[in-house]
């Protein structure tokens, strides 16, 4: 997963004259990262990149506090699922609170 995200950060940056600049265009990315906000893969994209999390980025936050990955196996809910974004405004995020579609997990 590090080495996945180093890749990303390669690919959204240039590096001119040894700085880094951003690459001039808007730009989204979106995943189930598989890992949390604690993680390296999340703080290589923080740090090495010009996006930023959403969730951080929102006028206004709806469910911030819902996880996106329920905990199996009685493990607590944590958020490993992302988005990403340069060049746009957020106007809102929302975690969806109906996880469920006939009886299955969305996920499924």
């Amino acid at each position: 997963r590090k080495q996945s995200a180093h890749c990303l950060a390669w690919k959204l940056v240039e590096n001119v004259g040894g700085k880094q600049t951003c690459i001039n265009h808007p730009t989204v990315l979106t995943g189930d990262f598989n890992c949390e906000c604690t993680s390296e893969v999340f703080k290589i994209l923080n740090r090495d990149t010009p996006l930023r999390d959403v969730c951080g980025m929102a006028e206004k936050k709806y469910n911030e506090h819902m996880t996106t990955f329920p905990g199996f196996g009685g493990r607590g809910g944590v958020t490993i699922d992302f988005i990403y974004t340069y060049g746009f405004r957020v106007a809102s995020y929302s975690v969806a609170t109906d996880l469920r579609h006939s009886g299955r997990m969305l996920s499924d």
